[in-house]
């Protein structure tokens, strides 16, 4: 049954007549809210698409339903945990938001609860060890939706939460015994740092910060990005010398352009007031790739432009025509 309520709601529900689903408009508002809310994440992109047929025609659909889902996050605020799917939910509402968002539709509200609500739970999401899994397509997220950020609920605490995840994740400055190399040997995250840092920048230029704690927040940044840049030097020098049968071409790619990234974003923090730094985040770079070589083996063979034929060259060398009496005539005769 409910596999039969999923096909026609995604399929069979668009096609009704627009009388009808005008009349029904206020109840399917309703439904769709309490549907969001109770569903799970593989259940979400089958309600979103029908957030439309619920908006009336003088409405905003991209700002209707960017509303909507923001209504979904605050009703996760106070109960949100680190579980897989608790981010899963998170992810998707985001997801749907982003092609929403455009100048006249702001993501703070988004990029708030991120800062206020995923944040301080960041160290228990699956992957944060690794720098990999969810909590590494968590923090992309947030760095991609920050772009669209001209309003900042609650300011201060999301300016505070972020300082508080990138300096967790910096390499700290700490006295090493000589014979412990196993403590030496640094992990840096680097594509954690890479999003977390292009948040904050983007969050401070769009949104200035006035809090007390500010500047003293931003030198003690400043700090551990010198400490950063030197170990960043040393890890670009490693990959740039790995030869192809030791790394894929393409990851070594991937790797390289992180590591500029957050070369050009640390150089933008030092600058005052820090200003925003135009980058192609690196996870970016996939994507790009991918699509370059969908596009080179299924797209069609050029078309030969027409080249001018020379005439002479194809006829190639040609007799004199001689008459058979040997003269040519004189008259001409009509036909």
């Amino acid at each position: 049954m409910q596999e039969r309520c999923k096909t026609f709601l995604s399929n069979r529900f668009g096609s009704l007549n627009k009388s009808v689903i005008a009349k029904m408009r206020e109840t399917l508002v309703n439904e769709l809210e309490i549907c969001l809310e109770n569903s799970n994440s593989q259940e979400i992109p089958t309600i979103i698409p029908l957030i439309p047929y619920a908006v009336s025609g003088d409405s905003d659909v991209d700002k209707s339903t960017v509303e909507i889902l923001e209504q979904q996050l605050s009703l996760e605020k106070d109960q949100l945990t680190a579980d897989e799917e608790d981010m899963k939910r998170i992810y998707v509402f985001t997801k749907f938001a982003k092609p929403h968002f455009n100048k006249g539709i702001n993501s703070g509200v988004f990029v708030s609860f991120y800062a206020q609500s995923v944040l301080p739970l960041i160290k228990d999401i699956e992957g944060y060890s690794t720098g990999t899994g969810q909590a590494a397509a968590m923090l992309k997220q947030l760095a991609e939706i920050v772009a669209f950020c001209s309003d900042l609920p609650d300011p201060e605490n999301c300016f505070t939460n972020v300082f508080q995840a990138l300096q967790d994740l910096l390499p700290q400055n700490q006295e090493v015994p000589e014979e412990d190399e196993e403590k030496k040997r640094v992990q840096i995250h680097f594509t954690l740092i890479e999003s977390l840092l292009a948040t904050l920048l983007e969050m401070i230029t769009r949104v200035i910060p006035s809090y007390d704690s500010y500047e003293a927040s931003l030198e003690e940044l400043r700090t551990s990005l010198k400490l950063l840049v030197r170990f960043v030097e040393s890890y670009r020098k490693r990959i740039a010398e790995l030869d192809k049968a030791t790394m894929d071409r393409n990851l070594k790619s991937i790797c390289l352009r992180c590591i500029d990234n957050i070369k050009t974003l640390c150089r933008q923090f030092f600058v005052s007031p820090p200003k925003s730094a135009n980058i192609v985040h690196s996870w970016y770079q996939t994507e790009v790739v991918a699509k370059r070589r969908r596009t080179s083996s299924t797209s069609l063979p050029p078309v030969e432009q027409h080249k001018k034929v020379d005439h002479h060259k194809q006829r190639g060398i040609q007799q004199i025509y001689t008459p058979p009496g040997g003269k040519y005539s004189r008259s001409f005769k009509r036909f």
